[in-house]
């Protein structure tokens, strides 16, 4: 389940991001006044900010290294490596298919175990952008997790996720993202505890100067199984490395804001680098 609440989030974050600013900065320099020039520029790099959050989808592809720390009270912790790579199908963020094929190694505190390592959950998500006007951005999509990894530890079970999302940019520095989705695990679960959780996912992202961004997100949980509802708060800073932002280097911090969201964690750290490449 942890997995799979973190494929989701920039699935609508990417798809909210309006094709016509796209458009505008591939236009021809005669096609607008210079004055207009910065304007579109700024707006180009908040919608890249949206994408980047968590994980790109749709536009472009990614290949993504990523490390999380979890620490744990009476000072145990545990960590995870991912490489996930990420391919894409679509056209203007309209309708798309993307398919995410993680490899992970997870290092658990000496207590518990050796460090274990394999091929993770392989998951499709099919995604339709209905609303794109004036900023607003409204879109439905489907997800499937396939229990396919090698080794529980880095796997969960199979799992439906219907998910819908609505954004909107206030101008070109911030925009504001709502998702909300269902995970239903289904089929055979194995050693894998059921799943059916309903989540909400609010984000602010903020597109700063020399191509930095900063994002604030609030996850709030509600299991169907038990009604424990929880909320973890993340944030994400980052910056974009080359002139074309195809490699992005960030860090993310999350929190709990309650016992039931904790689980045993105190916190989070994580650093990430995302390289982006069309077909």
């Amino acid at each position: 389940m942890a997995f799979a609440t973190r494929v989701v989030p920039v699935l609508v974050l990417a798809a909210l991001a309006a094709p016509d600013a796209r458009a505008q900065e591939e236009a021809p320099a005669h096609a607008a006044p210079a004055q207009q020039a910065e304007p579109s520029h700024g707006l180009r790099h908040l919608l890249d900010v949206m994408e980047v959050v968590d994980t790109p989808v749709f536009s472009r592809n990614t290949l993504q290294l990523k490390y999380e720390w979890t620490g744990k009270p009476a000072g145990a912790s545990s960590s995870e490596l991912t490489f996930k790579p990420t391919f894409a199908w679509g056209k203007n963020r309209e309708f798309a298919l993307r398919v995410e094929m993680p490899v992970e190694t997870v290092y658990p505190s000496p207590s518990v175990g050796p460090a274990a390592s394999g091929f993770a959950s392989l998951t499709t998500t099919f995604f339709w952008v209905f609303h794109d006007e004036k900023g607003l951005r409204l879109g439905a999509g489907l997800e499937l997790q396939w229990n396919t990894a090698t080794i529980p530890a880095v796997g969960a079970p199979w799992i439906i996720e219907p998910v819908v999302g609505i954004g909107y940019r206030f101008d070109k520095w911030v925009g504001v993202t709502l998702e909300v989705n269902w995970q239903k695990s289904f089929g055979n679960l194995g050693t894998y505890l059921p799943v059916n959780t309903i989540q909400f996912k609010p984000v602010v992202s903020v597109a700063l100067p020399a191509w930095f961004f900063v994002s604030v997100q609030d996850k709030i949980s509600w299991s169907l199984e038990n009604d424990d509802v929880g909320s973890l708060l993340k944030f994400t800073a980052g910056r974009f490395l080359t002139e074309h932002k195809s490699v992005v280097l960030a860090v993310e911090y999350e929190t709990p804001l309650d016992p039931v969201a904790a689980r045993g964690e105190i916190m989070m750290v994580g650093v990430l680098l995302s390289y982006f490449f069309a077909w």
